[in-house]
């Protein structure tokens, strides 16, 4: 999962291969879902040793939920197309606590976050092969940022 950290609202994305004659481990559950969701058309085209083969492309419906361009992977998937669909975002529901260091340069910010905007792609995705963490809309979560201050002002470090 890509997560560009302490900038919110943080776009959750994860990576689909696409594509025809795709080895698979196994047909994951998660794929039927993102197909049912209308995301995705699956193909199932036999095994080869213990994986699978597997087509899948975008619909119409799951394009708008694709960040940037599609991509290639490098060797050994060497021509295997990817794309970076978006799961949701993250956003800051509170700032819980703020403690400064001795000398006041840096402060430990204590915050609590929740997932929102999750799209059909998050909803396929729960409890995916790649994707584990439960993606549940406005669940809160506690997190700490550390952050440091310089001449031009204040920035998070960690």
């Amino acid at each position: 999962m890509l997560i560009d950290h302490y900038k919110f609202p943080i776009s959750v994305t994860e990576e689909l291969d696409l594509g025809s004659k795709i080895t698979a481990y196994s047909r994951e559950p998660w794929l039927k879902r993102l197909q049912h969701e209308g995301m995705i058309q699956y193909t199932y085209h036999g095994n080869f040793g213990v994986s699978q083969i597997i087509s899948v492309s975008l619909t119409e419906k799951g394009k708008p939920y694709v960040i940037g361009q599609l991509k290639k992977r490098g060797w050994p998937n060497e021509g295997q197309a990817f794309a970076n669909v978006k799961l949701g975002e993250k956003v800051i529901q509170e700032i819980t606590g703020i403690r400064h260091s001795q000398d006041k340069r840096e402060a430990t910010i204590d915050y609590t976050w929740a997932y929102n905007n999750l799209t059909p792609f998050a909803k396929g995705w729960q409890g995916g092969f790649l994707f584990t963490e439960s993606l549940t809309e406005g669940q809160t979560h506690s997190a700490t940022a550390v952050a440091v201050l310089y001449d031009d002002g204040w920035r998070i470090a960690r």
